[in-house]
């Protein structure tokens, strides 16, 4: 903002004029001069933001892409930069596309219970939550570190039982579960891992902070959709993707693939170990029954 110079006519140095009372006019042009020492009035942030987003307000909850001041967070600017150019028409007719390609597509679910029993389209926001890498990398090695928890307790559970012996937690939560299998007892799996794929639902509190709402390790579901929203997603903003910096996901079947193949080599070495042991001690048994 350009220093706001008032054009009175300067004092003679030496002894001071008295004060004089200044218009209405003048107090208020010196009120917003930089080089006045008075309060200086701040820019609206909504002024900066589309005509869509002008009105827009938090509600005292955390906002992914607004802070509590109306600013944009910095890993927002880019998308909204061309998501504020579209008209609430085109909007519409964008999300109308995304819904008749689902259900076209059959990216569908059902709602348990439900007596009618009809398909429903998968709801899919064209607003994208984004998460910035710094927050992706906190994030990840927590998962990672549950994921390596909950393997630990399954093996502990079905091994020395050392959280239910020391009162941790109370035998009987885990001996009436309806899915504690008491024939896995001492049963060794394969590299120590009983949940393969994990899919842990995730929400923020009011101030931002990651919270884990449930983990489905029993049969994790869901994927597909992450991937049927990104390419939906790319189709209706390929803009955004250009130079956004969006880590990919379409390698997910190729790594889920190598998971599942060092799994099955494990498996096989171990197959292959066990049977070469079950031939010798075959033959061992034989030449003692024989005399040989």
């Amino acid at each position: 903002m350009a220093k706001f110079r008032p054009a009175f006519p300067r004092k003679p140095l030496g002894r001071k004029a008295p004060p004089k009372k200044s218009s209405g006019f003048a107090r208020g042009l010196l009120s917003v001069g930089s080089s006045c020492p008075m309060a200086t009035s701040r820019p609206d942030p909504a002024a900066a933001l589309p005509e869509a987003f002008r009105q827009y307000a938090t509600g005292g909850f955390f906002d992914e892409m607004m802070a509590p001041d109306g600013t944009v967070r910095p890993h927002y600017r880019h998308f909204l930069k061309h998501f504020g150019a579209v008209s609430p028409a085109d909007f519409d007719a964008k999300r109308r596309a995304v819904d008749l390609a689902f259900l076209r597509q059959g990216v569908t679910f059902n709602v348990y219970g439900d007596s009618q029993g009809a398909e429903r389209i998968f709801p899919f926001d064209l607003v994208p939550r984004i998460i910035p890498a710094n927050e992706w990398e906190k994030l990840e090695a927590g998962l990672v570190q549950r994921i390596t928890a909950l393997n630990l307790f399954l093996h502990d559970i079905y091994h020395e039982q050392h959280i239910l012996n020391d009162g941790t937690i109370p035998p009987h939560y885990v001996m009436s579960a309806k899915h504690f299998r008491r024939e896995f007892v001492n049963v060794k799996v394969p590299g120590d891992i009983y949940i393969h794929i994990c899919g842990t639902d995730i929400i923020r509190d009011d101030k931002g902070n990651y919270l884990v709402l449930e983990d489905n390790a029993r049969c994790p579901s869901g994927v597909s959709y992450v991937l049927e929203n990104r390419r939906a997603l790319k189709r209706t903003f390929p803009e955004i993707f250009e130079a956004g910096g969006v880590r990919p996901v379409e390698n997910y079947s190729q790594e889920l693939l190598k998971v599942l193949q060092i799994r099955i080599i494990f498996c096989f070495c171990l197959v292959s170990v066990c049977l070469v042991f079950e031939l010798l001690f075959s033959c061992r048994r034989n030449i003692l029954c024989t005399g040989e």
